[in-house]
Formats: C-alpha cells, sequence, structure tokens
C-alpha cells in the first residue's frame, strides 16, 4: 500500500511539472528554482520509495536538474556549452531509455488496436518524462527561444494540421480504421504527459532553435532550413516503424515545426503532435504496421 501511494504521488508531481515546464517555456513565467527543485526531488524521491527507480537514477535526475537550472552561472562561454551538450546527450539517453535503474508503470499491456497492425503496450516512462523536464527547464535558463514574445497562437489552424499528416498518412499506405478503443483516454493522456512533450521539446525547442541560430546570420533561409533539417531528424527517429513511418513523421515534423515557428509556442507543437497522434489513434490502422 505504501509503495502505490508513493508511486501515485511520483507521476501525479511529474505529469504536473512537466506541463507547468511547458507552459512556463512558451510565457518566461518561472521565477522560483527552489520550489521547482523541491518538487522534482519530491517525485524523485517518491518514485525510490517505490521502488521504481534505484539510488543511482535518483542522483543523476536530481544532478541533471540542478544543473539545467544553474547552467546560466556559468561564465566561461566554452564550458557552458559543453554542458549544455551534455545535458541534451543525457536527456536524450533518458528519453531512449538507455540510463539503467528505472521501472515503468504498464498502463495497459498487449493491447490490441487495429486488425492487422501489432498489439502495442502503453507505458508510463518516467525517465521520457524527465528527459522533457530537463530539455525545457535549460531552455529556459538559457533563454533558447525563437521569439522574445510568442504570437497569437493560432489554435483554429490545429484541426487543418491534423487533417493534412492523416491524409498523407492514408495515401501513402495507412488503411481507414475508424475506432474508439476502450484505452483511448489513457492513451492521450500518457501520449501528452510521457512521450508528446519530450519529442517536442527535444526536436523542436532544443535542435530546431539551435540550427536556427546557427543559420540565421549565414543563409537568408535560414528558418526554413532548420525546420527541414530539424524533420529529417524528427524521421529518422522513427526508423523504427519502417521506411514508411520515416516518410510520415518527416511530413508531420514540418507540421510541428512550422506550428512552432509560426508561433513561437511549444504549447502549440505540442498539441499539434498530440492531435495528429490521436487521429492516427481513432481513425487509421494503429499502429504503423511492420
Amino acid at each position: 500500500m505504501f509503495e502505490n501511494g508513493a508511486l501515485i504521488a511520483g507521476y501525479t508531481l511529474i505529469s504536473g511539472l512537466i506541463l507547468y515546464c511547458a507552459w512556463f517555456t512558451d510565457h518566461n513565467a518561472h521565477k522560483n528554482n527552489r520550489a521547482l527543485v523541491l518538487v522534482a526531488s519530491l517525485a524523485v524521491v517518491s518514485f525510490y520509495l517505490a521502488n521504481a527507480v534505484t539510488i543511482f537514477s535518483l542522483a543523476f535526475i536530481i544532478s541533471l536538474i540542478l544543473l539545467s537550472i544553474y547552467i546560466n552561472k556559468i561564465k566561461n562561454s566554452l564550458l557552458r556549452t559543453s554542458l549544455a551538450l551534455m545535458l541534451s546527450v543525457a536527456s536524450l539517453a533518458l528519453a531512449v531509455h538507455l540510463i539503467p535503474g528505472f521501472s515503468h508503470y504498464k498502463v495497459a499491456e498487449n493491447v490490441l488496436i487495429s486488425t492487422g497492425a501489432p498489439a502495442i503496450n502503453i507505458n508510463a516512462n518516467i525517465d521520457k518524462v524527465f528527459a522533457g523536464i530537463i530539455l525545457l527547464l535549460m531552455a529556459s535558463t538559457l533563454k533558447v527561444s525563437q521569439l522574445k514574445k510568442p504570437a497569437k497562437a493560432d489554435l483554429h489552424l490545429l484541426p487543418l494540421y491534423t487533417v493534412l499528416v492523416l491524409i498523407v498518412a492514408y495515401l501513402t499506405g495507412l488503411d481507414l480504421d475508424i475506432k474508439v478503443p476502450q484505452v483511448t483516454l489513457v492513451f492521450i493522456v500518457t501520449n501528452l504527459v510521457f512521450s508528446v512533450i519530450t519529442e517536442e521539446a527535444f526536436f523542436r525547442v532544443l535542435i530546431q532553435n539551435t540550427l536556427i541560430n546557427t543559420f540565421k546570420n549565414r543563409v537568408p533561409w535560414a528558418s526554413g532550413l532548420a525546420i527541414v533539417l530539424t524533420s529529417l531528424l524528427f524521421g529518422l527517429a522513427h526508423i523504427a516503424g519502417g521506411w514508411h513511418f520515416v516518410i510520415l513523421a518527416t511530413f508531420a515534423g514540418l507540421i510541428y515545426g512550422y506550428a512552432y515557428h509560426r508561433t513561437g509556442r511549444v504549447t502549440v507543437a505540442i498539441l499539434t503532435h498530440l492531435s495528429v497522434n490521436v487521429g492516427h489513434f481513432m481513425l487509421l490502422v494503429y499502429p504503423v504496421p511492420l
């Protein structure tokens, strides 16, 4: 009973924390670093008490969070850049589950969503959430953003973005399969908290912005080039699903990258990405057959 309570507390804390990080990344509104470190530490300790993380992973996560918040205190620019690169690599390793010491709760196991597609597991991946938190904290600390003041969210364009990606998915071979599985709500929540936010933090906030800043004084089409290159990387990250999925993910990445560049709001890219994933889940064969 104690372990279950600690596990619930841990998941509640990290879910609220990553949603808060996405919000303040857009609004540059966070001021109290001590409170944020406290919440993150309480989350990791809760997971430790629930035997979901080891003492190594506990120390690893807290160290990265502290560095991501206080990295701007380092005056030497070369050292600061090196540490930012190290944080990015460490976060990527967390996101793809290369760091040992995490036990993830299986929300749903071996669920068949579409006939002809493999069954899926829905996992609440602790390490991937912390990767997103660390990336968003670092980006906010180092003021990595495209616009000094975000533009309007333009959420009325969200259905258009979603339909465009789903049409391409259908035209490139994914069959219609309209359904509302019992795990739909579970899928939406876990996909948002444990996947989409971290992916957008890594590809849009970190990589796309870094490429724009790298190219902006060198080529006149810096933003477009950065969006295309980021989208190609995003597509290649889905190569486990086959080349069909790489092509689809690359196109989707172009849409997410454009939505982010147009508004300067990572929350818009997150909502676009989530909307596409939910549309795929409910309207087409899911997951992409291998």
